[in-house]
């Protein structure tokens, strides 16, 4: 039998926006504590990731606090980090999520799981109209699925400092060595909308966003989170702007 767990990847080292997992995001609590509370009633195992660094005690103590298994790798081999978290874990299947996304839908995670369970392939996430995978976006709605076999294979083909930093990219860059599968975007596509942080303008503007309609699990769904925010100017004005100066 197959394990599957979400591995959830966050350090406090962000150079662009430092100490953003800790920054209080709405009602005192941490951008970290907002996304790991998406997965209170998960029904699978969830681990968190993080470094070895001193700075990144404090991602363990949030982990420990919520009851969350946490493991402690290197920082910059990310890649490295994800199949050690695995392997300590006896987990075979990874849904890999990014801290830095508030938003991030769990009903699109187990669209991936549910997908894998169908047919199981090495690599599966969803990808926009013009064949872009999600985890390339700025949407920040999305996780992606691999198998542990697929990052064992990366490591044996590349030792390129991109591919440890960048967990993916290997995959769906060279899609003829790997077994994958692309699941449409379930919305009305809008590519101004940028959804996951890496600078303060982010931050501002996703806590803003998350401020007002939080109260309102509905408004969250992206997919009306979407049609609510293409009528909005003003944030798809910000919004493109932080796309524009953050190419993915």
């Amino acid at each position: 039998m197959q394990n599957i767990a979400v591995i959830i990847q966050a350090r406090t080292g962000s150079k662009r926006l430092p100490n953003k997992m800790l920054k209080p995001f709405i009602n005192n609590k941490s951008l970290l504590e907002v996304i790991l509370g998406q997965f209170i009633d998960f029904k699978y195992k969830v681990i968190l990731a993080t470094s070895t660094k001193k700075q990144d005690d404090a991602i363990e103590e949030i982990a420990k606090k919520k009851n969350i298994t946490f493991f402690r790798g290197s920082e910059n081999n990310v890649l490295g980090r994800f199949i050690d978290a695995a392997e300590e874990n006896n987990i075979d299947i990874i849904v890999r999520v990014c801290a830095d996304n508030p938003f991030i839908s769990i009903d699109y995670i187990y669209d991936l799981i549910a997908s894998y369970k169908a047919s199981p392939a090495e690599y599966i996430s969803f990808q926009t109209t013009n064949q872009t995978p999600s985890i390339k976006t700025h949407y920040g709605f999305f996780a992606e699925l691999v198998e542990l076999k697929a990052l064992k294979k990366i490591i044996k083909k590349t030792d390129d400092s991109f591919y440890q930093e960048h967990v993916t990219n290997y995959i769906y860059e060279n899609e003829n060595e790997f077994a994958t599968r692309f699941l449409a975007i379930p919305f009305k596509e809008n590519q101004k909308i940028r959804l996951t942080i890496d600078t303060l303008e982010d931050f501002k503007l996703c806590q803003n966003i998350y401020l007002a309609n939080y109260s309102n699990k509905e408004a969250l769904i992206p997919e009306n989170l979407v049609e609510f925010l293409s009528n909005e100017e003003e944030c798809l004005t910000l919004m493109q702007q932080q796309i524009d100066k953050q190419r993915k």
